[in-house]
């Protein structure tokens, strides 16, 4: 068993006062479920680039809802940590969190091995997941779930499994669905929106 950080305390705590609003707030739990929506619908995940897109983007929506819950919240995930967000209880608590999006799946792709050789998962997480909601998890509350794949430390999505149907309170039902598949003319792709935005400064550059 990982060793009780602190860190897993406080975020333990921070995050079921986030539960204990957003459940309570139905205005703002929908407004962030729609958010959600919408930015999926704009960036269509089946569309690999936008998968990146789409995971920063979710970053930056989490921390929308913990300010509209009144627990102020910022955006760290630049630079080399594995941290995105850091946000405050009512009594000054504060917690870092990492953020993973899984709509396809309960197999959640947690450390690219690439350049690191013995990853270890160690950051309280905000998962979300299709069917399921956002799930808080620790290391020190699912235990022994990560295994090594070929380029990546994966959670066990049955070990995830088990650990949401014991595991309510820390669990937040939002109504989150798995990708859109097939043809997919309508989606954006975030590449092609920065293109457009640089091009509108030239006259002579033109998209059709």
């Amino acid at each position: 068993m990982p060793n009780m950080n602190p860190s897993y305390k406080d975020a333990q705590t921070v995050f079921k006062q986030f539960r204990e609003r957003i459940m309570g707030d139905s205005e703002l739990s929908s407004d962030f479920e729609s958010a959600i929506v919408m930015l999926r619908s704009a960036y269509n995940t089946a569309i690999y680039e936008n998968r990146f897109i789409v995971g920063g983007a979710i970053e930056h929506l989490v921390v929308a809802a913990f300010n509209g819950a009144a627990m102020p919240s910022h955006h760290i995930g630049r630079g080399d940590t594995r941290v995105d967000a850091i946000a405050q209880d009512s009594k000054g608590v504060k917690a870092g969190f990492s953020i993973k999006a899984s709509f396809s799946s309960l197999n959640v792709r947690l450390i690219n091995t690439i350049g690191n050789k013995v990853p270890v998962w160690e950051e309280p997480t905000l998962f979300l997941l299709s069917k399921k909601g956002m799930v808080y998890a620790d290391p020190t509350l699912l235990l022994s779930a990560t295994v090594h794949s070929k380029d990546a430390l994966m959670l066990r999505g049955a070990a995830l499994k088990t650990y949401i149907d014991t595991h309510p309170e820390y669990v937040i039902p939002f109504r989150f669905e798995p990708p859109q598949t097939g043809n997919i003319p309508a989606s954006k792709t975030a590449s092609e929106d920065v293109a457009r935005s640089i091009v509108n400064n030239f006259k002579r550059l033109s998209l059709p």
